[in-house]
């Protein structure tokens, strides 16, 4: 469900200027009748005893109903006369904006989704991969994930202090109760029982972790420590009574503590059953909190009637010789359950995720987020792509295909054997039998056009492939310094957000001070966030950039850009137009018109006739020895169909040899617009490089030093850093446009391959 935004009807006057000037109008005059007829003009003042109220003017009701009588509003020409609104401007009904809603001073617009069939956590999940992979925003634009995801969030980081505080206390209130850590490690143990039947159960109903099942982990581990209590409990008091034998001990005293063991779990659990079957109002939350409860202590009374005495019986033993193993093995495996149960359930999502889902500057990291790999020079990654790649590929496997197919020219028609026997005077004895073979061969010449062709053919397939391996070079150039450059801003960015964040704590310190108002402290926490949400773009815009060089290589291994290599491409501009001969492009339609003309000479060759061979033997009434040679000319008497053939071959010479010419013109064109570009993008970057990144590091160090001193106010430490902030992103934007036009001329004149 999609916020509207729009749909608020509005009348939309656009005046005609060449109109207004031939009636001697002026836009003001137009504005100011408009606003008097429909809304109201001051037309004067009426004076009642010593009050004086403004005479204000306008249209009855009757006539401000309809778009139809604003067009119809007569408008005074300045020598007199009038005229219809219409003649002088366009009326017109638009859709303007319903409402616009802003949230901390910035437009946003909510879409919102409700979940079913699966948990909130993974939905958000999946469509953040999705948006991060496959849109694409505009500067400024950013996404954010709120509603109950986002308390989903806030709550599992408060889960994360919170349980870990609640087991902490419980460990200790149970070695305050058996002043015994051994007994204490050994009730603990029901925590990870209980923590088995309640994500058990979890999965049985498949029901996805919520805040409410973790509120259920925390009761559940109270009421299965709480039966732990009771049984460990009455071990200790027939111990006290006099009873030694540790199994006797055992056996008396979970037959004791059977009844109240069950009763303490049935309790609980028929209390939770309503609440696990519940489909009211509210079932979302309570159905999760009784399934963990109710799942949890069915396990937790198993295992507490079974381990717990078991473990108890080597503890009290003293851990000698192979039960002193098995208990230590089986207290530490216990132990170590509940870890990972935790650790799945309550870790929810990282700190830093939850940072950037919140659309906040809750990046705490103290690098900034660089994708791990190994390095790769520019070169190499060309090379690897133009191996790896599957178009590169598909283009070598067609020109193997072609140069098989050249085999082909010679390809003379199936040669006819046959056998036939004829009868001589009706005299069936004897008659003349005879056998032989025949094989039509095309001539020479037509045998060498064919050739030709298929030769023009595998040249124009090898030019094919050298266009499609320089595009793939042109695409990995660009993903390889795009990401160089993504790394680079990540970093400047990542800098202004440290600068924000001491910023922030020396904000902060004044205003508890006394030293400031809060104004400051708060215009520092809204830059701090600011700059914290262009982190995370930054870190997106990072990691799209190397999963599309990741794509490219076509490689298991991962790769990242070489630290040592120079973020900008060399560039050097030729004195002539002796590139267009080296041009992939050029080179391709130059084959195509020559094949083309292959072509239709092969096709022309088709007029002439073939050879044909023959050779035949004969046996006359049974005596043998007369054969006969064949020389002759196949001659194709009707030349209908293949002089259309000829004529669409010709046809299709012609037109390549003007889409070559086409070809040839844009050529040029482009290149000169690629120069100019290269040249306005050398000039912008020029500044950069040697006077504006110098200056915004000054610029940055000498604001915070000034602010710390209290030299400067806040106001003008964020215009610096602003400033400063502004120059660096301007650097980086312009050097990717100047890496672009480099690309782009090395596309046009050849010069990606020849590295």
């Amino acid at each position: 469900m999609v916020e509207q935004v729009s749909g608020q009807p509005q009348i939309h006057v656009d005046y005609k200027r060449e109109k207004l000037a031939q009636y001697g109008l002026d836009a003001a005059t137009l504005n100011e009748t408009i606003h008097t007829a429909f809304a109201g003009g001051q037309a004067g003042f009426v004076l009642e005893g010593e009050k004086r109220f403004n005479l204000v003017v306008r249209f009855g009701k009757e006539f401000r109903e309809s778009i139809d009588q604003v067009r119809d509003l007569f408008i005074s020409l300045p020598g007199g006369g009038q005229v219809p609104l219409r003649e002088v401007a366009e009326v017109e009904l638009r859709d303007a904006p319903a409402q616009i809603s802003r949230d901390n001073a910035k437009r946003r617009i909510v879409i919102g989704v409700n979940t079913r069939g699966g948990d909130t956590e993974g939905i958000v999940e999946h469509i953040r991969e999705r948006l991060e992979s496959e849109l694409v925003l505009p500067p400024g634009y950013y996404v954010s994930y709120g509603g109950q995801f986002e308390n989903l969030v806030q709550a599992r980081q408060r889960l994360s202090i919170a349980v870990p505080i609640a087991l902490a206390l419980i460990f200790v209130l149970l070695y305050f109760t058996f002043g015994s850590v051994s007994q204490a490690l050994l009730i603990f143990a029901a925590v990870p029982m209980a923590a088995i039947g309640g994500v058990l159960a979890l999965w049985l109903r498949d029901m996805p972790f919520s805040i409410s099942a973790g509120v259920g982990f925390i009761a559940l581990f109270g009421v299965a420590v709480l039966n732990g209590i009771v049984l460990i409990s009455q071990f200790n008091r027939l111990k006290e009574e006099g009873i030694t034998d540790i199994k006797e001990r055992i056996m008396k005293g979970t037959y004791i503590r059977l009844r109240p063991v069950i009763m303490t779990a049935s309790v609980a659990s028929l209390g939770f059953l309503p609440m696990a079957l519940s489909t009211s109002a509210g079932a979302e939350v309570q159905r999760p909190l009784a399934t963990v409860v109710i799942g949890g202590l069915v396990t937790a009374t198993m295992l507490t009637l079974v381990v717990l005495p078991v473990i108890y019986f080597y503890l009290e033993n003293g851990f000698r010789g192979k039960g002193r193993i098995n208990a230590a093995l089986m207290l530490i495996g216990f132990m170590l359950l509940a870890a990972p149960l935790h650790a799945q359930d309550l870790s929810g999502v990282s700190q830093d995720t939850a940072g950037m889902l919140r659309g906040t500057s809750g990046l705490s990291q103290d690098t900034p987020v660089i994708s791990k790999g190994r390095p790769v020079s520019l070169q190499n990654a060309v090379d690897m792509a133009l191996q790896n790649y599957p178009a590169a590929q598909r283009a070598s496997i067609e020109v193997a295909k072609q140069e098989a197919l050249q085999k082909t020219a010679f390809d003379p028609s199936p040669a006819t054997v046959f056998y036939q026997q004829e009868e001589t005077n009706g005299n069936n004895a004897g008659g003349i039998e005879s056998w032989g073979i025949q094989q039509n061969i095309a001539l020479p010449f037509t045998t060498a056009s064919k050739s030709r062709h298929l030769k023009e053919e595998t040249e124009l397939s090898r030019r094919g492939a050298r266009l499609t391996r320089q595009e793939i070079a042109a695409e990995v150039t660009l993903a390889y310094q795009e990401l160089a450059v993504s790394g680079k801003r990540l970093e400047t960015v990542w800098k202004l957000d440290r600068s924000y964040s001491d910023f922030e704590k020396a904000a902060l310190l004044r205003y508890k001070t006394g030293e400031t108002g809060k104004l400051e402290w708060l215009a520092a926490t809204g830059k701090a966030s600011k700059i914290g949400i262009m982190l995370q773009k930054a870190e997106t815009d990072y990691r799209t950039s190397f999963r599309q060089l990741q794509q490219w290589l076509n490689a298991d291994e991962r790769y990242v850009v070489d630290t040592a290599a120079d973020v900008k491409l060399p560039f050097i501009v030729p004195a002539t137009d002796a590139h267009a001969a080296q041009s992939p492009l050029l080179q391709y339609y130059e084959q195509h018109a020559l094949a083309a003309t292959a072509a239709w000479k092969a096709e022309r060759s088709r007029f002439w006739p073939q050879l044909s061979l023959g050779y035949s033997d004969q046996t006359v009434n049974g005596q043998g020895g007369f054969f006969a040679y064949k020389v002759g000319l196949s001659v194709p008497l009707l030349f209908f169909s293949q002089s259309g053939r000829s004529r669409a071959a010709r046809m299709e010479s012609l037109a390549a040899e003007k889409e070559l010419e086409e070809q040839q013109l844009q050529w040029r064109t482009r290149r000169q617009q690629a120069l100019g570009n290269y040249r306005n993008a050398a000039a912008s970057l020029q500044w950069y490089e040697q006077e504006g990144i110098a200056l915004a590091e000054e610029q940055v160090q000498a604001a915070l030093i000034s602010y710390k001193l209290g030299e400067i106010d806040y106001v003008a430490f964020i215009q610096n850093l602003d400033q400063a902030m502004n120059t660096w992103l301007e650097y980086w934007d312009f050097l990717d446009v100047y890496n672009r036009t480099v690309v782009a001329w090395k596309v046009l004149n050849g010069g990606l391959l020849d590295e």
